[in-house]
């Protein structure tokens, strides 16, 4: 139950008047239209594409990184391979969650 706050009357919750004094309570806004580019079909399309890219370019690095095992690459296996490798995998996460966030828009 819910308190009219023009007469104090209880009311039901989906009441659209108050039955006691009349008074109309405002309807919600509708939710805002996300008519920008960036929510678009193309962004879609964007967004699955820089997915598959940074998945790609992680997998790269770390094909990477093995190579430089076998050929005793140290400063390519210690230091470039995991650096390129979470780079591109944060890249990927940024997409994924992006595109998440559109389709719950």
């Amino acid at each position: 139950m819910a308190k009219c706050p023009k007469c104090s009357h209880d009311i039901d919750v989906m009441a659209t008047a108050c039955p006691e004094c009349g008074y109309s309570f405002p309807a919600e806004p509708a939710p805002p239209q996300r008519t920008s580019w960036a929510y678009s079909r193309l962004a879609d399309v964007a967004l699955l594409v820089g997915m598959v890219a940074a998945l790609l370019w992680a997998g790269a690095a770390a094909y990477r990184t093995v190579v430089a095992l076998i050929h005793r690459q140290w400063d390519a296996l210690l230091i470039q391979g995991p650096l390129v490798f979470f780079l591109a995998f944060a890249m990927f996460v940024v997409f994924a969650r992006a595109s998440d966030a559109g389709r719950r828009a």
